[in-house]
Order: C-alpha cells, then structure tokens, then sequence
C-alpha cells in the first residue's frame, strides 16, 4: 500500500475529508513539507489537531455570542472630563513656556528655581519641565544648570 491510500483512509476516517474549509486547513500545514517524508502518524496527529481547532474556534464564537449579549442596545454615555489644574499662562501657546520659565528664573536671582518650583508656580506637570530643560532649554544660553534639577538665570 501506498502512501496516498493509508494518508486517504486516515482522512476519509475523520468524516471531513469533503468539506472545503478542512482540506484547505490540511493543506496549508502541507504547503512547504516534502510530501514524500511525512509519516501517516504525523498525518493523523494534523487532523486531529485541526478538528481540535475546529471546536475550540466553535466554542470561542459561542462566548463571543454571550458576551455580545450583554451589551445594552444603546450607546453608553459618554465619560465625563475629570476636572483638571488649568495653567495661568497658556502654555500650549508657541513660546508662552519658554517666556514664563525665563521670567521665573530672572525673578529667581542667583540660586535659580528647582524644576518642582517651577511647575508648582506654572501648574504644569514637572515631567514636562524636564523635557522642555533637556531640549528648548539647552538652547539657551542664559540658563544654567547650578544643582540637581534646579537651573538659573546668569545672563
């Protein structure tokens, strides 16, 4: 006996060797596999594994079913902003950051401001005092930094 007989008594075995979706699950496990070194064992192992899949797919569409059903027919409502600190300056404004750091720096004196300071006086979060430091602030000149996280004004 061949090896097409024993791999086609296996499939027609199973009892879905006719259906379209299970050939083409067979097939795409075969699709870079020499045909002539598989073993009828192996053969068996895929179909059973696929009609494994098979069901497992079929019980997950089921859930899916009952969790859509509890799904209210109408939209929920949407959520509410939480109210937030709003900024004293408008800092989202091209520069107003830059301008109301400097000010506070240049009021500062000598022993300069710690970026903590400077977000509590502006009400923005420290995180973006960092960055703004690390990048716009580099660029100018007059900042120093004179401590751990603390900069001032020297121009």
């Amino acid at each position: 006996m061949g090896w097409d007989v024993d791999a086609g008594k296996i499939l027609r075995e199973s009892g879905k060797i006719g259906t379209f979706a299970f050939r083409q699950q067979i097939c795409s496990y075969f699709s870079n596999m020499n045909w002539t070194q598989i073993a009828i064992a192996d053969l068996d192992r895929i179909v059973k594994l696929v009609e494994q899949k098979e069901t497992l797919q079929a019980q997950v569409a089921k859930i899916n079913a009952e969790l859509a059903s509890f799904q209210p027919d109408e939209p929920a409502a949407p959520a509410r902003d939480k109210p937030g600190r709003q900024p004293k300056v408008n800092l989202a404004a091209k520069g107003a950051l830059k301008a109301a750091i400097i000010e506070l720096l240049k009021g500062a004196g000598k022993p300069g401001l710690t970026v903590k300071e400077i977000a509590a006086q502006l009400e923005a979060k420290p995180g973006n005092i960092h960055v703004w430091f690390s990048s716009t602030g580099k660029r100018v000149k007059e900042i120093n930094k004179v401590g751990s996280g603390r900069y001032a004004w020297v121009g």
